[in-house]
């Protein structure tokens, strides 16, 4: 409950001890609070934070004290059941009409303080938000993050080993294929910690067999294991074990699996200016398993001026983590075959604040950044150099200029225009620059925007690109929002520009407390696709849900539809 008065307001919370897990006869715990004052743009925190770190840092935190240990509210079990209706139409297939009932449930219990078994039956997860669509203009696979539930929670330990492009597991390499939805049987997760300096985690999933365009996509089993064991005051040693086995016609298929192992560093000091990630992984296949394997360190320094950073990556083109994310040892060639290879990554990274006493400019500083590629001769294949100037302004607006300096070495002939055409880019050595600008204006107000833009030569002609987004807060009942990037691909040899243009206008309206509409529109050109999204929630009970979503897709070209959808979904959450 919050009150306001004349010149002061104040606030009282509630937190349920029975919704936090605990040891018994602990009288001491570690808190620290904070608060966020937008008026000045200012974060102030009980236990002092230094200025360079996020407010939420655990480095620091004080001592709450309680004159009698809680009192644990015994052992909790929670089973949410579903039950779901969809129909379906693929207007690009005839007779595909289909109207589908089903059903499952997850089952949440608490083995002991820090120790969770969660279960899911035939979960079904089309309630989920979709995915924010993006223009790709690079050689490689772009990231999308997890958003299903039963995998987001406990997430960061199974996701957080090794590296942003080198991911040992990924989850939603489980339940899809190309984008086609695969249906899960089931899975359990046992995650937490079983004292004081163990963290584990394991889970399995099963997943069944579906036929696409007259392929059999067959079923797999997919296991993680993983474990933590803290070292020095805030470091930890961790282990990761992947397992993908495939089940076919015959049963259990003794040739077709994927597995990788690894371990990690991870490096945090006492006062948290010194951080960093050191790992080593190894996979192993039916088939060459002769040097597959990934190391890489990254580490960096940060104090109230500077923060200091490097990594390196090596990935040896044996190295094959089928349920993980490692997009750069793959590129396909204009004819469709993927080839591998193997590369050394150095990327540097040097930022510098000043702090200047000014009532407009909260901190400042240029910044230079290098991304490296080497092949296994160490023979350089790609480098891309970015120098730049960042303000950072009280009223919480950031304005940036910046110029990069480019080098690419193509393989083989590749349509850099990334639209699909038959012209290609002939293989060779390509230097080319931009230079640019990104602008963020005041986050607090009701409307809010942001605009970058960057002009430059583009392998062997031009580039230019435009990404601008704008919300509008009508508190505390709707937010607006638009994105838009466009880029224009001038290329010598196709005697014209080629204009990609991503459009995504969002309406997220809360009727009440308990009743949420989200609709979602994007027109992507690239995917020469347009999608429309809505889901109506009704909020019934605490955690418990009826969803009515719908969507479908559209042609870009001539706005005729290829399929569309309507889902019922009620989900009830059940304290036992």
């Amino acid at each position: 409950e919050t009150k306001r008065y004349t010149n002061k307001w104040t606030l009282e919370m509630q937190i349920p001890f029975k919704s936090i897990r605990f040891k018994d006869n602990l009288t001491n715990w570690r808190i620290n609070f904070s608060r966020n004052d937008l008026d000045l743009n200012e974060n102030s925190s009980w236990v002092k934070v230094p200025r360079q770190f996020n407010i939420s840092t655990l480095a620091f935190t004080g001592i709450l004290h309680f004159e009698k240990p809680p009192v644990k509210n015994g052992q909790n079990m929670s089973v949410i059941p579903y039950a779901i209706g969809r129909f379906s139409e693929d207007y690009t297939k005839p007779n595909s009409r289909l109207i589908e009932y089903n059903g499952g449930a997850d089952a949440k219990f608490v083995l002991g303080s820090s120790l969770n078994l969660d279960v899911t039956v035939n979960p079904d997860f089309s309630q989920v938000e979709v995915d924010r669509q993006l223009t790709n203009l690079t050689r490689f696979s772009l990231f999308f993050p997890e958003q299903r539930q039963f995998f987001i929670e406990n997430s960061d330990l199974f996701e957080r080993f090794g590296f942003r492009q080198i991911r040992p597991f990924f989850s939603r390499r489980i339940g899809l294929n190309n984008g086609n939805i695969i249906p899960i049987y089931g899975g359990m997760r046992l995650s937490g910690k079983p004292s004081k300096n163990w963290r584990i985690g394991v889970m399995d999933i099963q997943t069944g067999d579906k036929t696409i365009n007259t392929t059999r996509v067959f079923s797999q089993n997919y296991f993680v294991a993983a474990a933590q064991y803290n070292v020095f005051k805030r470091s930890n040693i961790a282990a990761i074990f992947v397992n993908r086995q495939q089940f076919d016609t015959t049963g259990y298929s003794v040739n077709n699996y994927n597995r990788v192992a690894g371990l990690d560093y991870n490096l945090s000091s006492a006062n948290n200016r010194w951080n960093g990630k050191f790992f080593f992984h190894n996979s192993f296949s039916n088939k060459n398993n002769n040097n597959a394997y990934t190391h890489a360190s990254w580490l960096n320094y940060s104090s109230q001026n500077w923060s200091i950073e490097w990594n390196h990556e090596y990935v040896d083109k044996n190295y094959n983590a089928e349920t993980g994310f490692t997009p750069r040892i793959f590129q396909t060639d204009v004819n469709g075959r993927v080839n591998r290879f193997t590369y050394w990554r150095l990327e540097p990274h040097i930022y510098y604040y000043m702090y200047p006493k000014s009532k407009i400019i909260n901190k400042m500083g240029p910044t230079v950044y290098l991304d490296h590629y080497m092949n296994q001769k160490f023979q350089t294949t790609d480098w891309f150099l970015r120098g730049g100037y960042d303000l950072y302004f009280r009223s919480s607006a950031f304005f940036s200029v910046f110029g990069t300096a480019n080098y690419t070495k193509l393989l083989f002939p590749t349509d850099v225009s990334f639209t699909g055409l038959s012209q290609t880019t002939p293989a060779g050595d390509y230097f080319y620059q931009n230079c640019g600008f990104s602008l963020k204006s005041n986050q607090r107000k009701l409307i809010v925007t942001s605009i970058g833009a960057n002009y430059g030569s583009n392998y062997s002609g031009t580039k230019f690109s435009l990404a601008a987004d704008l919300s509008y807060r009508f508190q505390p009942y709707m937010i607006f929002s638009v994105g838009y990037t466009r880029d224009e691909i001038f290329l010598p040899y196709l005697n014209r520009t080629v204009e990609l243009n991503l459009i995504s206008p969002r309406i997220e309206v809360s009727f009440s407390r308990s009743l949420f509409l989200t609709t979602f529109w994007q027109y992507n050109s690239q995917a020469k696709n347009i999608n429309f999204n809505g889901r109506l929630q009704w909020r019934f009970r605490p955690m418990s849900d009826l969803f009515i979503v719908y969507s479908d897709n559209y042609n870009n070209n001539d706005f005729s539809i290829k399929n569309r959808a309507i889902v019922l979904k009620f989900v009830y959450w059940l304290n036992v």
